[in-house]
């Protein structure tokens, strides 16, 4: 009985070790991603037209009205990159994929070192593309999260195996909680 004991104690203090290093991940910052030497959150939008070129389309985001490029790309796989500045830095890119890829896929490019987050989406503070969200262990909305890079993975909506797009950020702020709770759905 002597010996069971401390054989349990140490089954539990690794089983315990072991959750909270896989839970470990979601508290840590975000770092600013890079991209072909462009840092997001601190590179200009001289620098961006530098390293990229001459943009195909230069306006603003339809529905938010945010500023932004898109180019052509071929890295780290084929597809359209958008670009959204804020008052002249680089926030955010957004490479739209030309073919879907998978999770492996995802791993190959870059590592092991992600976490899945959820999201859905707070109906009764907006309408169809500004609708907000926030995390949701349930929610439709998948990530492949590599926060130390600042990379997430969009997968397509309501399904976890495809994903449709990456992206490139400085910080990710999204709520913990929807604010719709007991409030119904916008109409």
């Amino acid at each position: 009985m002597n010996i069971l004991r401390p054989i349990l104690l140490t089954f539990f203090v690794i089983s315990t070790a072991l959750y909270v290093e896989s839970q470990a991940p979601t508290s840590k910052p975000w770092n600013p991603a890079t991209y072909h030497g462009l840092v997001m959150g601190k590179s200009t939008r001289a620098e961006v037209i530098k390293a990229l070129g001459k943009p195909i389309w230069n306006g603003k985001e339809e529905g938010t009205g945010v500023p932004m490029m898109s180019y052509e790309v071929n890295d780290p796989l084929p597809g359209t990159l958008f670009v959204y500045t804020t008052k002249g830095i680089l926030e955010e890119m957004k490479l739209s994929l030309k073919k879907k890829i998978n999770q492996n896929d995802i791993i190959h490019l870059f590592g092991s070192n992600y976490i899945f987050v959820r999201y859905d989406t707070d109906e009764c503070l907006g309408d169809a593309e500004s609708v907000p969200i926030y995390q949701s262990t349930n929610g439709p909305i998948k990530t492949m999260q590599y926060r130390s890079l600042g990379v997430v993975a969009d997968y397509d909506y309501n399904e976890d195996d495809t994903v449709y797009a990456i992206r490139y950020i400085y910080k990710l702020s999204v709520r913990t909680h929807s604010l719709c709770t007991g409030r119904g759905t916008k109409k």
